[in-house]
């Protein structure tokens, strides 16, 4: 697959075809994952919770949680979140904490493949309840697509538990930005996860890289 035009082509089938996401006993879930870290994937999950509140959904029908995370502190996101009454977990199950992974491959030399489809389960529930009911999910991924990958707790392993497709943020620019994209998008694609598209962030008003500029492509 390759983003052409805005468009991303994928080459594979998905491993859950987006026609059946609606039939979801939490409804939908859309998983934002950025090409880096601080990419802004909470401020676009803010600005997706805003947009579909003023598009008519009731607070009681919108649900946002970050199941696996680098930060405990509070984000505005959550806070956003509190003060409209959307239901929020904005610290999961899932805390990769300064020295998790060591502790990891420490304490399962011979059990890895188990404790890592216990990770992967524990945020799967830990969005399955929260979606109870719900019309849409925001799921909140974890630094870059594959971070968690060393103990099998990626964010494609977790949009696969989920059954949530993807909308990757990613930074301003033009031939960076695409590659970028499609680098992350492949990393998808290998666990056949829809990529529904990008949004690039941080895109200045004007400049070489400005708004108008690079739109066009």
């Amino acid at each position: 697959g390759i983003l052409r035009r805005g468009v991303w082509c994928a080459s594979r089938r998905p491993r859950f075809p987006l026609s059946s996401l609606s039939r979801l006993m939490g409804g939908l879930r859309v998983l934002v994952a950025g090409d880096k870290s601080h990419a802004g994937k909470s401020t676009i999950s803010l600005g997706l919770l805003g947009a579909l509140l003023e598009a008519g959904y009731k607070p009681a029908e919108l649900a946002y949680i970050k199941p696996a995370t680098q930060c405990v502190s509070s984000t505005l996101t959550a806070r956003f979140c509190e003060a409209n009454g959307i239901a929020c977990v904005h610290v999961g199950p899932l805390v990769f904490y300064r020295g998790f992974t060591r502790h990891f491959l420490d304490e399962h030399p011979d059990d890895s493949v188990a404790a890592s489809a216990e990770l992967v389960q524990k945020c799967a529930a830990a969005v399955e309840s929260l979606s109870a009911g719900k019309r849409l999910t925001v799921i909140d991924g974890v630094g870059y697509p594959s971070v968690g990958s060393i103990v099998g707790c990626s964010s494609a392993d977790l949009a696969v538990a989920c059954g949530a497709p993807v909308l990757l943020v990613g930074k301003s620019g033009l031939g960076d930005a695409i590659d970028s994209f499609n680098l992350c998008a492949r990393y998808f694609e290998a666990q056949r996860v829809p990529v529904l598209g990008a949004v690039f962030n941080r895109v200045p008003s004007s400049g070489f890289y400005g708004r108008e500029k690079v739109s066009a492509y």
